[in-house]
Order: structure tokens, then sequence, then C-alpha cells
């Protein structure tokens, strides 16, 4: 069989239905189905379905395949009126629902009607010679006057014929809050988007393509926070609208899905006679999942020439941030020149979660990448939130020297700022120059002295500087080596990058390399500090040490957030001792949440340097807020769930970068933030006080 074909030009859609219209997937009990005319639910008693006001329209009932169906012949308007004194409050309900067959109507509009009378128009997308269902939500009336508390009538008004069935009201699980913000570049990560708010649209699809499917496909939501939702899915459809799109040179398909009782779910792309599906993970309901597909896993479609997407299995999902997008070529300016950029991207790539950090000025270029979350478990994302890696640049490498020995520096070196202390370790990696190391390493080999080699190190606690914390003998700052876990032969697109598990701490770093003897030894090895919460709610810090060389003495520190210590306990150190001590200090008044706890080791000198940070968790209420409106235009009100003393806000913009941020005396649950001055987007407010720390997202209109 070849050249079946029919000119679009004579379809003509059907006048009338012949198959029933779908039967709704709603459940009467569990999502509060309050019907009024449909054979699978119980309806209300004594609505008239043909008041007199006048109308020309002709109503009557018809057996469509089994099920009956409501004809509206001639329409103009069309009035549906509840028993005399009876009025229905759907005030607590989510959607009205309608199935209608446009027939030869080219106008179809549903009105609530609250006594007054108050009323208000949804005007009805028409797809001709099919079935069509929408859910509209009931906000959409309340927002325009009708008072959804006390309706008493519909009406329907337009032209032509048309069959109506499945008339309700219910209820349905949806996201109280919105799809995380996505942060991909749409330049530089060459972001094909399908649908998102975030993103200059690529396409125009088409998302309710009808292929027979019985799928409540619509996009709802308020301007600027949109979201595709899916209800009762079989299959759904999104169609290019024969504008295919190429990704053979993207690297993933982003999905950020939202489900409640789903059992499947699939993600299909489409070419022309080609797919293949990708199941999506429905191991967490009730709250917003974000994927990244590798393009690989779609082995089947023509990546050049990917005309569709299709979704398919059951139960209602809300979808959002639906994008193609390439992990970042990397690249970066080679040294050669003094510079410092300090880089705020914050964005995760891929299913293995790097965030690469990159130069504001040129997207393109990736300094710095940090796996905030190795295991998976959604630690680390206050730390990851407002984070900043400062890049720092030389001509030449830093050097110190004397007599006896000399350490040189790479040109190039880190520091590391968190939004917050780290829940558990992370992975980062250093992208550096091959030169840059091979100077530095040169540099030892042609010296004379002996060689003590090239090692990677990090400062514990303080930013590294080498004007302060480089010596002939060593770097300083509570230096510690690093192990490379790529060995040198970490590679990404031409770019070498030392790669280190397993980072605890923040704080800054580079390559070094040294002659002379060996290090001189360092004054305090400690084995241990660790924190413990005690019945009493003190909590006891410990730690020991196997060898001190001139240790004056211990400050205790401690912090409610991660960044900003104050000392309580002066532990007077051994001086000289080869032998294992061990110490003890207790702290009576810890916060309610995390607590931090570090130790600042001072030797006779003056000198010192910070441990790791040791938390522990004194459980209590923590905080949340509700943000309202939001979206917002010039102010939006903070209304905190429970009593708080103070609080600091800040507002983070979609890049990650903070452009506001004030401090809120206690007293009030109700905080107003002026938005004046603020460009239209995505921003992320935080809330910190001693009771917790909370995050929420807004969408400034």
């Amino acid at each position: 069989i070849d050249n079946i074909e029919k000119p679009v030009s004579n379809y003509t859609p059907p006048a009338a239905p012949t198959v029933a219209a779908p039967t709704p997937c709603f459940n009467e009990t569990a999502d509060a189905v309050m019907s009024f005319y449909s054979a699978h639910y119980t309806d209300q008693p004594g609505t008239d379905f043909f008041p007199n006001w006048g109308q020309g329209t002709v109503v009557s009932f018809e057996d469509i395949a089994g099920d009956e169906a409501m004809k509206y012949t001639g329409l103009d308007y069309q009035g549906t009126v509840f028993p005399d004194g009876v009025t229905y409050d759907v005030s607590g309900l989510d959607y009205v629902h309608i199935d209608y067959f446009p027939g030869s109507s080219t106008e179809l509009n549903l009105f609530l009607i609250s006594p007054g009378p108050a009323q208000f128009a949804f005007s009805l997308p028409i797809t001709s010679g099919e079935w069509n269902s929408i859910d509209i939500p009931v906000q959409y009336f309340a927002d325009n006057g009708v008072d959804v508390a006390n309706v008493f009538q519909f009406m329907i008004t337009g032209n032509g014929d048309s069959w109506f069935d499945n008339w309700f009201f219910h209820s349905a699980d949806q996201p109280a809050a919105m799809a995380p913000m996505p942060c991909h570049d749409q330049t530089a990560d060459n972001v094909i988007s399908v649908f998102s708010n975030a993103y200059t649209p690529t396409v125009t699809p088409n998302f309710d393509p009808f292929w027979g499917q019985s799928t409540i496909s619509e996009v709802t939501g308020p301007v600027g926070a949109e979201v595709l939702r899916h209800a009762c899915l079989n299959y759904q459809g999104i169609d290019f609208a024969g504008t295919p799109i190429d990704v053979s040179g993207h690297d993933f398909l982003h999905i950020d899905y939202w489900v409640e009782n789903s059992t499947a779910l699939n993600a299909y792309i489409i070419s022309p006679g080609a797919e293949n599906a990708v199941p999506l993970d429905l191991s967490v309901t009730g709250q917003w999942v974000s994927v990244d597909i590798p393009l690989t896993a779609y082995t089947v479609p023509d990546l050049t020439n990917i005309i569709q997407f299709k979704f398919d299995g059951n139960g209602t999902v809300f979808y959002d941030n639906i994008y193609f997008y390439s992990q970042p070529a990397v690249a970066m300016p080679m040294g050669g020149t003094a510079a410092t950029v300090t880089c705020v991207d914050y964005c995760e790539f891929g299913a293995d979660g790097w965030t690469y950090y990159r130069n504001p000025a040129n997207a393109s270029e990736v300094y710095f990448a940090i796996q905030w979350d190795p295991a998976g478990t959604g630690d680390n994302e206050a730390a990851r939130m407002g984070s900043s890696v400062t890049i720092t640049t030389n001509n030449l490498p830093y050097s110190q020297s004397d007599a006896n020995q000399a350490t040189w520096a790479m040109a190039r070196y880190w520091n590391v700022t968190a939004g917050a202390a780290l829940d558990s370790p992370v992975n980062i990696r250093f992208y550096y120059g091959a030169g840059e190391k091979g100077f530095v390493e040169s540099l030892m080999n042609s010296d004379g002295r002996p060689v003590e080699g090239f090692e990677w190190f990090k400062t514990t606690g303080v930013d590294f500087d080498p004007a302060i914390h480089l010596t002939p003998a060593a770097p300083t700052g509570g230096a510690v080596e690093l192990v490379d876990v790529t060995g040198g032969t970490g590679m990404e697109n031409g770019i070498p990058y030392a790669q280190f598990d397993g980072i605890s701490s923040f704080s800054g770093g580079t390559g070094v390399a040294g002659v002379g003897p060996a290090d001189s030894p360092v004054p305090v090895e400690l084995l241990d500090f660790t924190a413990r919460l005690n019945d009493d709610n003190t909590v006891s810090l410990d730690w020991a040490t196997a060898t001190e060389t001139n240790n004056a003495y211990f400050m205790v520190e401690h912090s409610a957030n991660g960044r900003d210590f104050t000392s309580f306990e002066r532990v007077e150190g051994a001086g000289n001792s080869t032998s294992l001590i061990n110490y003890a200090a207790k702290h009576l008044n810890p916060v309610r949440g995390l607590n931090y706890y570090r130790l600042m080791q001072v030797d006779e000198d003056g000198t010192y340097a910070y441990s790791d940070i040791a938390t522990v968790n004194l459980a209590g209420k923590g905080i949340d807020f509700v943000l309202s409106p939001n979206p917002a235009k010039n102010k939006v009100e903070l209304t905190f769930q429970g009593e708080i003393t103070t609080a600091r806000l800040q507002l983070f913009n979609s890049k990650g970068l903070l452009v506001l941020e004030e401090i809120q005396e206690g007293g009030s649950q109700t905080q107003s933030i002026s938005l004046d001055n603020l460009s239209p987007g995505i921003y992320w407010l935080r809330a910190e006080t001693p009771e917790g720390t909370a995050t929420q997202k807004l969408v400034i209109q």
C-alpha cells in the first residue's frame, strides 16, 4: 500500500457526537464531587435545565452511545437554575468541569452566577468535531466578582448547536508551591524551551492536540506562574505545530513534575514514525520533582527532527519548565593577567547534580564546580542558595622563600562562600590551566634544593590569601592537604581540573610546590572534634590532640547560621606535648534548630587556625511562612506561621544575586516588603530567624 492521501481541506468535522463523552476519572468522595448533570455521579436534586428567561434556545436530551447528553439547539443563551432558595457553596472546591461537543457552535461562554446578580463568563475553547473536556478554576470566577460561596445559577451563551455532559464541581490535589526556579542560561546552555516562564519560547506548541485521548489538558495558574496540567491522564500529546526542532547538539531534557497518586508516568519525544518512552520516578509525591533526562536515553527518535512530545500514565500531573539544554562546554581564560571574578551562578546540570560557577560577564567561561548533594538526599540546599565562588588569577605564580626553603603557589586560586553551613560533605572541581600547574613545578624542579613535591591544599575557616597564608615552609591558615581523586587526569573540553571529594567546610585553596627540608611540624595535630546534645538541652564539645607544639589555648565558638561565630569558652592548651590529650567544653544555651561549633587554636605567637565545623540539631518547631499575594507587584506580605523574634529577610534573583536585604524586628507575625524598583521575574525569598530558616519562591509581575 502506498500514497494514501486525503487533503486536509476536504475534511468536514462531524456535526453531532457519535461516541459518549469521556468518562470522568474523579472519585466522588475523595475529590468532593458536586454534580449537576452526569450519569457517573449523584446529581444535586431539583435542578431546572430550562427556566423561562425569554431565550430562543431549545433544550433536549439525547442518547449518545448509551450515555445521555443535553443538547442546546439554536443557542443564544440558556440558564440552569437551582431550586428556589437553594445556593451552593463551592468556595472549597477547585474546579468546575464540563464536557461539550460544539457541533455547529463557534462561540460558547460559561457563566457562574451568584445573587445580585454577580456573574462572569469563561470563554470555552472550541475544537470542532470532538468532545472537549475542561476544568475551569473556581478561583477564576471568584477573582472576577462572583460570590462562589453562594452560587445559584449557571448560564451558557453562544451560537449554533452543542451537546453537554458531566457538569460538576470537584476538588483536586495540586501544588501548594511553584516549581523550582530554572537557572540554566538560555544562550550559554543553548536552551530550547517548550514550556517555561523562565525562558523565551523556542516553539509555539499545541498543548492539546486531539489524538483521541481522554486526558484533560490545560495551561493554568496566574500570569507569570502558569503550569501545564494533565487530569485523568491516559495519554496526552504536545505538538510543535509543524515546526520541528533539532536537539541533536543538546545533552538533557529537563522536566519539573508534580504528582499525588499516579502509578505510571512516561515521557516521550517523537520524530516522524519514531518514539520511545522514558519512565519518570514516582517515589516522591505531593511535591515538585526535577529530572534531567540524558538525551542518550532516547535511542529511537531522530533527534534532528523532533515534532512532538507525549506523556502517558494515569492520575493527575502538573508540569513546568520543559526544555532541552546543553552541558556547558568548559572554557576559561588561561591566566597571565591579574584579575578577580566572583561567580554567583548556582545551576545544577544533569542527573549527577554538578553546579557550574561561571563568569558573570561571559556564561561560557566556567571556573569551578560543586556537587552539592553527592548522595542525592536533598542536603545542602540552603548552602547552595546564595553561594558564590571567587577566582583570582595573577600574571605569575605567588612565591615565598628564605635561605633554606621556598614555596610557590599557582597563579590561580579559589575562595568559596556558601549560603549556609553544610549539612553533609560535598565534592568540588577546580579548573586550571595546564601551564599554571606546570609553571610552579618547573620552578620547584629547577631550584636546586631538595624537592618536596606538588600538593593541592585548602585553608580552614578563612579565605585563602597568598599574601597572608603563603610562607617559605608551607601554606598556613589551617591549611590541609587535598587528595585529587582525578589524579591530575580530569578533563572537560580540553580544560584540566582537580576534583576533591568529601569537603566538609568551605574556604579557599590552590596548588603549591616546594623545596627545602621537611615542613615544620604543625602546631597541633587534632584527632577529632565532636558535638553532642545532652538530655538537658546543653551541648558537650569534645576533642583530642596527638601532639602539640607551642599551643597556647583553644577558643570554642558557636554560630546559629554557620557564618557568624562568637566565642563562649577558652580552654588552655598544653604548650608542647607528644602524648594524647583530651579536652572538653559545654555550651549551655544552644538555639532551636542547627547549632554550629568550631575551635580556634591559637599559638603562643598569636597565629591561629580553625577546626572543621561540628553541628548539633536541637529539635524545635522551626519556621514557615506564607507570601501574599504571589505573584506580587509593588509589595508582598510575609506571614510567619508562628511567633518569631527577629528575621533577616534576603531576596535573591534568578541568578542567585542578593537584590534586597532587611532586618525585621519581632512583635508581628506579618511583615510587609516593598518590591519597588525590582524587575518582573522569578525570585527566592529567604527568612532567617533564631527559630530556623525557610525559603520560598516569589514571582514579581
